[in-house]
């Protein structure tokens, strides 16, 4: 699987550094505002750096698809799992890294979802 064997690498570098910050999707969803201070944390970004005047917007995609709070939920609240089939999760399940899986600090789902 190449995507375990690159974040496997990231893996190994971020402990010899400080400048790799994993954020996993459920925890930008969930709680971004303490995704943001971690990731500013870890790269000694303070509020005045990013304050109204610092910030230049080069330009802005336009977003067609609005992130709702219903597709939040379908994915906060694993209402995704009942789009697949036992035998596709399962299939989803055998393809993860264990340890990457473990060291991003996510859990294997069963099969039947929720």
């Amino acid at each position: 699987m190449v995507s375990a064997l690159i974040y496997g690498a990231f893996r190994c570098l971020s402990m010899e550094t400080d400048r790799i910050v994993f954020i996993r999707y459920i925890d930008a969803l969930t709680d971004p505002c303490a995704v943001l201070k971690r990731c500013a944390d870890a790269f000694g970004i303070t509020e005045t750096d990013v304050g109204a005047d610092s910030v230049k917007l080069r330009g802005r995609v336009p977003n067609s698809n609005p992130f709702t709070d219903a597709k939040r939920k379908y994915y906060v609240c694993k209402e995704y799992l009942a789009d697949y089939i036992p035998e596709e999760l399962r299939l989803v399940n055998s393809l993860l890294d264990d340890s990457l899986m473990e060291f991003l600090g996510y859990e294997f789902e069963e099969v039947g979802g929720v």
